[in-house]
């Protein structure tokens, strides 16, 4: 019943508020090139959800205006939160109750990792940078002795025109059936049954 009405609440607002949003509609413009975080969260309209406290924070390294021996330092540190195949760090945190405290935690995460990387005092070079932890999935191409030829594409087509005509014929002969017939009968009155009369 609650949800219902919060349904009810909702599509008012919607036919009485949104209507007047029109006059604030701006045109979509892309991120500029300086943006380069990206920021997700996931919201369940109202609804509690474990989930909808979680920040991921996405950025591509090659962006963060480090040199090549700091960017080398940069992915051996960030590790498996590293995507080779895309080209991207991931940092999610869903331990805190707050959107806000797990964004913190992830943007502190980030400056540790560069302000780490850009340290003198290692550099691992001597580390080599590998990726264990990505694998690229095999693309298997699709054979050619399964591709239906034009000949076989046109008599599957008929046999299924086919079959939804003889449903259709089916369909039309049972509902033109004769009618049902009801035999009327007489209801006794509510006066109770006749008493025969006395001879």
């Amino acid at each position: 019943m609650e949800q219902a009405e919060e349904v009810v609440k909702y599509q008012e607002l919607e036919e009485g508020e949104f209507p007047l949003l029109a006059q604030f509609a701006q045109p979509y413009q892309p991120p500029k090139e300086s943006a380069i975080l990206r920021i997700r969260t996931i919201d369940y309209l109202g609804e509690k959800h474990p989930l909808e406290y979680k920040v991921v924070l996405q950025v591509s390294p090659s962006k963060l205006g480090l040199t090549p021996t700091q960017l080398h330092k940069f992915l051996i540190l960030a590790g498996p939160r590293y995507d080779p195949i895309r080209k991207e760090l991931k940092i999610s945190s869903e331990r805190y109750q707050n959107r806000t405290m797990n964004l913190k935690w992830a943007s502190n995460t980030l400056d540790r990792l560069i302000a780490e990387a850009k340290d003198p005092k290692e550099t691992f070079a001597d580390v080599p940078l590998t990726f264990p932890h990505s694998k690229p999935k095999p693309s298997y191409p699709f054979p050619s002795e399964w591709r239906m030829s034009k000949g076989e594409a046109e008599e599957l087509k008929e046999s299924w025109k086919a079959i939804e005509e003889e449903q259709l014929v089916e369909t039309t002969e049972m509902e033109g059936e004769g009618e049902v017939k009801v035999e009327e009968q007489q209801l006794p009155s509510s006066d109770g049954p006749s008493s025969p009369q006395a001879s």
